[in-house]
Formats: structure tokens, C-alpha cells, sequence
């Protein structure tokens, strides 16, 4: 799907399909369809902000986000696809969704927000989208909640004992060629494979745990060390912390706040932003 207008309050963009594009990835390309959804028709005069969940997630979680918008001056879009599948083919997938939409729309400027393992395929793809056309045209990149270190037990995950693999967990081991490739070029993965310079990456994350847990501080589903990579946090221009979970935290109005905030100061003094507060 390239730019359909849908009501995010759809069933179609809920739980039920997040967890079919984990489990059953091929029956969710033909049964919902991976894309870039709109929730209004293209405005060249507001700035695109696309949303990217993460795995077994889905758009409505980010209902509160998109409604907090300042939609005289932005649109939302938002990335649903099968979470199940290898990664790096998700990034590229997203590389060649919003080539097509820029051929057909000519937007030359737009946001990324993404949650959990939404950071690793967004960060994927907006590599991929600098090599390929060279553009400067992502000017945020925040990113919510992401497993930049990958997730211990992943591959144990990835090869389910009912027989279904799910290649993303495997992508998510930290050792997997993927999780090197995000900030190392491959393949002896020693020089750095930093971010276009002109996309701001900032990130939030959370490190509620659960009060008689043990083990690695985390937000109740990532370890703090995976979120705060040292990569990731060498390579942002902004750190915020919070005392929040995994899920919570999509709702936390300091999140909230801070993804307003640089949206703002962003895009401040674009033609569509001249009269922003």
C-alpha cells in the first residue's frame, strides 16, 4: 500500500493484525497488506511525520502520538508491516515504499518516529534511502524504546519449538550480522556507518521494571543496556529517560512533549512552519 487514506481506528490497524505480522507474516502481506498508510489526503503543505511500530506491534499504538500532532502543520503516516520478517528486508521495503511516494508526491522533506524494534528497521531504512538516492530529506529520527544492543535469548525465540522461525528474532541476537550493520560498515564491521548528517536522531526510552524482578534494569520487556547501546547514544543529540514501561511509555506525556518539541524546532522556519509558535 502506498499512500491509502484509512481511519486509524480500524480494526485492520490493530492488536490482533500485529500479532498475525509476528506469527504469520506471509498471511498478513495478503491479508492486510504492508504500506504507508495516510490519514488524510497528501497536503505539500504540512511536513510528513511517519510512525514505525515495532515487533507483533501495530499503528494504533500510536493513537496517542498522532492525535497530540500539530496537524495544521503536520501529517501523519504510518508503516504497518510484518514484523516477522527479516529486518534488513523491512528496511529496504520502506526504502523503495517512500521512493515511490516521493516520485508520485515530491515531498522533499519529512519526520520518522518509531518504537521498539521500529528504531532498528527505521534506522535500516533511512540508511538504505541515503545510499541509494543521496537525499538530505529525513530531518528527525526519534526513536522510542529501540533494542540497539538486540535482545538476549533472541535466537532461542526466533526458532519457536512449534516449528515457526521468526527472523527478526534472529536479526535481534546481538551478536546477528544485522545488529553490526546498523552503526559498522560490513563486513569486517570496524568502520563506523553513521547517519546521514542532516537527520537529527534523538531518543527516549524507559527503565520501569517490575518492583520484585531480577536481573538488568529494564522498561519490563528491554534491558536499559540494550536501549542505551553506547553507539546509539554516541550517535544522538538528545537522551531522555523515564520512568515508564515499554508500552506505557507511547503514552507518557514527557514522550509525548519531546517528540512535539523537535518536531517543532525541526522544522521551525520551513515554509509550512513560518507561523509556529
Amino acid at each position: 500500500m502506498r499512500g491509502q487514506v484509512v481511519d486509524l481506528a480500524d480494526a485492520k490497524f490493530g492488536e490482533a493484525n500485529g500479532l498475525m505480522g509476528m506469527w504469520r507474516f506471509v498471511d498478513f502481506i495478503f491479508e492486510v497488506g504492508p504500506g504507508v498508510y495516510f490519514l488524510e489526503e497528501y497536503d505539500p503543505k504540512k511536513i510528513p511525520v511517519l510512525f514505525v511500530h515495532g515487533i507483533s506491534g501495530y499503528p494504533q499504538q500510536f493513537t496517542e502520538l498522532i492525535d497530540s500532532l500539530d496537524r495544521e502543520h503536520f501529517q501523519p503516516w504510518f508503516y504497518f508491516y510484518p514484523s516477522g520478517f527479516h529486518l534488513e528486508g523491512i528496511g529496504n521495503h520502506l526504502a523503495s515504499v517512500i521512493g515511490e511516494l516521493q516520485a508520485q508526491l515530491g515531498f522533499d522533506e519529512f519526520a520518522v518516529v518509531a518504537h521498539s524494534m521500529g528504531g532498528l528497521v527505521s534506522r535500516s531504512f533511512i540508511l538504505k534511502h541515503h545510499e541509494q538516492t543521496g537525499r538530505d530529506d529525513i530531518r528527525l529520527f526519534v526513536a522510542i524504546s529501540s533494542p540497539w544492543g538486540g535482545s538476549e535469548g533472541a535466537e532461542n525465540v526466533g526458532r519457536a519449538p512449534n516449528g515457526i522461525t521468526v527472523f527478526s528474532w534472529l536479526d535481534m541476537s546481538p551478536s546477528s550480522d544485522f545488529l553490526k550493520g546498523l552503526f559498522h560498515q560490513a563486513p569486517d564491521y570496524q568502520s563506523a556507518r553513521p547517519l546521514p548528517d542532516h537527520t537529527a536522531f534523538h531518543m527516549i526510552f524507559g527503565f520501569n521494571r517490575r518492583s520484585r524482578s531480577w536481573g538488568p534494569s529494564g522498561d519490563r520487556v528491554l534491558s536499559v543496556a540494550s536501549m542505551a547501546r553506547p553507539e546509539a547514544i554516541a550517535a544522538a543529540r538528545s537522551v531522555l529517560p523515564l520512568n515508564d514501561t515499554h508500552v506505557g511509555i507511547l503514552e507518557d506525556e514527557a514522550a509525548i512533549k519531546r517528540v512535539n518539541d523537535l518536531l517543532a524546532k525541526t522544522f521551525e522556519g520551513t515554509k509550512p512552519l513560518l507561523g509556529l509558535r
